[in-house]
């Protein structure tokens, strides 16, 4: 048995939002609250044999990121039809979302929204200079 103390008054400044609490009402958990969150969570983990979530290191977690937006910029540099780049987008997001749902059945934190958001920006951006260097190769004369 696991008997935790603490006030759950609503006068108490030991108050927190958790994702549980993001109501309409600006309801805050008390503090013994997310502490009995922690508790079960780890007797489950203890009892039921479930395993616990892990996340990666920032470190890897950066290279995951800068490896999703070095492959959105090289899927654009070396791509020139629109057809194609459309379709390399859309395996790439795919991609992405099926990496991260995959980690997150093994209980793995994996970030997916920056690597989505770098892929989609190294992509863009890449597009962006190609339509510039374009437009300033037609509008500027040939001095030979």
């Amino acid at each position: 048995m696991v008997v935790l103390i603490g006030t759950t008054a609503y006068t108490s400044t030991d108050k927190f939002f958790t994702p549980y609490t993001l109501r309409g009402d600006n309801y805050q958990m008390s503090g013994v609250e997310v502490h009995l969150h922690m508790v079960s969570q780890f007797l489950s983990a203890v009892l039921d044999d479930y395993p616990l979530p892990w996340a990666w290191p920032d470190s890897v977690e950066i290279v995951w990121i800068i490896i999703w937006a070095s492959g959105g910029s090289l899927i654009t540099w070396q791509l020139q039809k629109r057809r194609y780049l459309v379709m390399a987008y859309g395996v790439g997001v795919v991609a992405i979302a099926t990496t991260t749902g995959a980690f997150f059945l093994t209980n793995a934190w994996v970030p997916a929204v920056a690597p989505l958001a770098a892929f989609t920006l190294a992509s863009g951006g890449l597009l962006v200079y190609r339509r510039y260097r374009q437009r300033r190769s037609l509008t500027r004369p040939n001095l030979r």
